[in-house]
């Protein structure tokens, strides 16, 4: 697990993508099960919290998300089994997505930190957040070792083709 800054890049930026998608679906599931119970509440706010996550998002990879994963990446690059290097990414996707929704909510004045809908937001943002990190790193991690692998059996070819050829 070497853990490059480029394998770093990739993971954060399918990590953020993913996130967008994860994030706008739930928000949009939610808003389905709200209309549906409160017997033709407005669809807005899942469009209103998505278009404002992806704005907000962008500085919680920058400031929080990103140097945190860096931190984490670094500091797995000798714990040989991916499950854990899943369970961390997935915890840090979950305490950045809860951490930057909560002072998000508060700074811009959205509604009270024990109210109900905080914590839905939260909830929301963080589970999306964690799952989103996860893939992110999922994805980019069975690339980067699916690529050692290409590597190392090409590797080991030219060795065994330079063996052979020493014995003629």
């Amino acid at each position: 697990m070497a853990f490059t800054f480029g394998e770093f890049a990739r993971g954060a930026m399918w990590a953020w993508w993913t996130f967008q998608w994860v994030y706008l679906l739930a928000n949009l599931a939610v808003d389905v099960v709200v209309a549906f119970f409160a017997h033709g509440s407005s669809m807005s706010l899942g469009l209103f919290w998505s278009v404002f996550a992806f704005l907000w998002s962008v500085g919680a990879l920058l400031l929080l998300g990103g140097p945190l994963a860096w931190l984490l990446g670094r500091s797995l690059r000798r714990v040989p089994r991916s499950f854990w290097h899943l369970i961390a990414f997935g915890a840090l996707g979950l305490v950045v997505g809860a951490v930057t929704t909560l002072v998000a909510t508060q700074w811009f004045g959205f509604w009270p930190v024990w109210s109900s809908l905080s914590a839905m937001s939260t909830a929301i943002a963080a589970v999306s957040t964690a799952i989103a990190v996860a893939f992110g790193w999922r994805r980019t991690a069975k690339r980067a070792l699916a690529g050692d692998a290409r590597l190392r059996a090409s590797a080991d070819s030219d060795q065994t083709s330079t063996d052979a050829e020493s014995l003629d």
